[in-house]
C-alpha cells in the first residue's frame, strides 16, 4: 500500500493499519502517530479496520456517543488486545515454570518464591497459579 495519501477518507487509516496486520509493533507505532483519528472513529469504520484485521473477536468496542453519533477509541481497544496478550504470555510463562519444576522435584514452597520472585508476583497469586498448574 503506498501513496495513501491520496485517499482523502477513512481508507486512508485503513489502508495504512493494514501494512503492519500481523506486526503488532508497527500497527501500535502507526495508531499512535494517528492517535487523534484513532481515538474518535465512527463505528463503521471501527467494524471494517476489524474485518481487515481479521480481529472481530478480540477488538472490544469502547463506545462513546458525540453529536448524537457512536464513535469508537481504537487506540483503547488495541492497547487491550496487547495487553492481554501480555498476560496470556506470562501466564504460560508460569505455567511451564511451575510444570518443569514439579518434575525436577522442587517443593511448593521453593515454587511459590521463584514464582513471586521471577514475575513480581504476591504470594496469594503464586499459590493460586500452584494450585492451577500443579499436577
Amino acid at each position: 500500500m503506498e501513496n495513501l495519501e491520496k485517499f482523502k477518507t477513512d481508507l486512508q487509516q485503513i489502508f495504512g493499519m493494514l501494512k503492519y496486520r500481523g506486526e503488532a509493533q508497527g500497527l501500535k507505532n502507526y495508531m499512535k502517530e494517528n492517535e487523534s483519528y484513532f481515538k474518535n472513529i465512527d463505528l463503521e469504520t471501527y467494524q471494517a479496520a476489524r474485518e481487515f484485521l481479521h480481529s472481530e473477536k478480540m477488538l472490544k468496542s469502547y463506545k462513546t456517543k458525540q453529536n448524537g453519533k457512536e464513535k469508537i477509541d481504537m487506540c483503547k481497544a488495541l492497547e487491550d488486545l496487547y495487553n492481554s496478550g501480555v498476560e496470556q504470555g506470562i501466564e504460560q510463562g508460569i505455567q511451564v515454570l511451575i510444570e518443569s519444576l514439579q518434575e525436577m522435584g522442587i517443593p511448593k514452597k521453593e515454587l511459590s518464591k521463584k514464582i513471586q520472585d521471577k514475575f513480581s508476583a504476591s504470594m496469594k497469586e503464586a499459590e493460586n497459579y500452584i494450585q492451577k498448574y500443579w499436577k
